[in-house]
Order: C-alpha cells, then sequence, then structure tokens
C-alpha cells in the first residue's frame, strides 16, 4: 500500500533518502544521485563516519585518562596495599602497581582504537567500481574510465575523511575490528 514506508520494502532507509534528494535536487543533478553506489555502501560509509566520530572522542578520552592514570601510579609507587585473589588477603602490593596495571589497559584500548582503518565503502553492487568505470567512459574524451572510477573512489573517501581500501562490503572486517576495539575500551 501507499503508506508502507519505502524503507519497510528495501530493508534500509537509503530508498527513501534518495527519492527525497532527487525529488529536491535540480532537474540536471537528480538522475546522478546515487549513480554507481549500493544501499549498502551508503550506510557502511554512514557507518564508518559514526565510527570516526566515535573514535576520535574515545581517542582523546583515552589520552586524558592514561595522563591521569600515569599521575596516579607514580604518585603512589609506594603507597602500601593489601592486594587480593579470589576476594581473600594476599601478598602486599602497592597503589602504584595497582594504578600501573589499570594504565596497562587504557593503553592496551588507546593503541587498538587508535590503528583502526576506517574505510569508505564505495565498490558498487559487486564491488569492482563497474557502474562508477560505466559512468566515467560516458566521458568523451577519457582515456581509462577505470582509472577515473579509482580516482573518484580516493576523492570520495578523502573528502570524507575516512580511509581508502578496495571495497569491502562482504568483508566485514572493518566492522568487526571496530566492535573489538570498542569492547576492548
Amino acid at each position: 500500500s501507499s503508506d508502507v514506508c519505502s524503507s519497510d520494502l528495501g530493508a534500509n532507509p537509503i530508498i527513501g533518502l534518495v527519492a527525497l534528494l532527487r525529488d529536491r535536487a535540480s532537474p540536471a543533478i537528480a538522475p546522478w544521485i546515487h549513480r554507481g553506489l549500493t544501499s549498502q555502501d551508503v550506510l557502511d560509509t554512514s557507518l564508518m563516519l559514526g565510527v570516526r566520530n566515535a573514535a576520535d572522542r574515545l581517542i582523546a578520552e583515552l589520552a586524558e585518562q592514561i595522563s591521569a592514570l600515569s599521575a596516579l601510579a607514580a604518585a603512589h609507587r609506594a603507597t602500601p596495599m593489601v592486594a587480593r585473589t579470589l576476594t581473600q588477603h594476599a601478598a602486599p602490593t602497592t597503589f602504584g602497581a595497582k594504578a600501573a596495571g589499570w594504565l596497562d589497559g587504557v593503553v592496551d584500548a588507546y593503541r587498538q582504537i587508535s590503528g583502526l582503518v576506517i574505510p569508505a565503502q564505495l565498490g558498487g553492487a559487486v564491488g569492482n567500481l563497474a557502474a562508477t568505470t560505466e559512468l566515467a567512459a560516458l566521458i568523451n574524451d577519457a582515456a581509462d574510465p577505470g582509472a577515473i572510477a579509482q580516482n573518484v573512489s580516493r576523492s570520495a573517501a578523502a573528502s570524507l575523511g575516512l580511509d581508502i581500501r578496495s571495497p569491502w562490503h562482504t568483508t566485514r572486517t572493518p566492522v568487526t575490528a571496530v566492535a573489538d576495539a570498542f569492547v576492548g575500551c
């Protein structure tokens, strides 16, 4: 029926977004909106933009925690305390050693999040830039449409501030790496 949301029909919100953008764009631009990309490309790239923003905030917060825990460990390197094992008293330790253990975990999380590759996904339906290459071939003087498609992909990723890598739409490693880093954090 006409009251069914277009995202319900296609399992994602991009269908409705594209329709809205085409409706609001000038007639010269409207047909070019969403050409060469799949809805999954748009969703994955959007996800990575959100990941990048979250990772940037986490990196800043973890850096503050590293500084605070470093100072705490140094200030209490000789402050005695009782250690515990299985909730029972164990051999004595120092609060500085305890804080240094916390610091190790935060440094590990910082390194993992800082090392994330956060890529754009711009491969098209089968991940080989075929549609973008076909569009590039429409340019009369295009000597190498494949190279133009690669440049478009690199330019789009750079404009979005995302890493460039080969299309990954069926390889979920960028997503699982992010999840692992966030869990570690």
